[in-house]
């Protein structure tokens, strides 16, 4: 199952498109339970921003609107950190333009 080994498969090469497209099928059962397993904690969310695959899966999450608030918040909670990231500041820069 996906969402079992969410977190792990968002790290991935090519499991992160897998992942990043089954956020767009919001009809599915699974879909929240991918969306809670990926967002699990907000330090898991901040792992993902700061990784070069991850980063698209957390754009992913941006794009669910049940998810879009707690994402966005966790991502300007940590703005010092991701700042300073080369794909965390890339994140950032999205995470505040969906909050206007």
């Amino acid at each position: 199952c996906l969402s079992s080994q969410a977190q792990r498969f968002a790290r991935h090469k090519f499991a992160s498109q897998l992942v990043e497209q089954a956020l767009w099928l919001d009809g599915l059962p699974e879909h929240a339970l991918l969306v809670a397993s990926l967002m699990s904690t907000r330090a898991s969310v901040l792992r993902l921003a700061c990784h070069c695959f991850g980063m698209h899966v957390v754009r992913g999450l941006l794009r669910v609107p049940a998810a879009r608030e707690e994402v966005s918040a966790a991502l300007l909670q940590q703005q010092a950190r991701l700042s300073k990231d080369r794909y965390g500041a890339q994140l950032l820069v999205q995470a505040r333009c969906r909050t206007l």
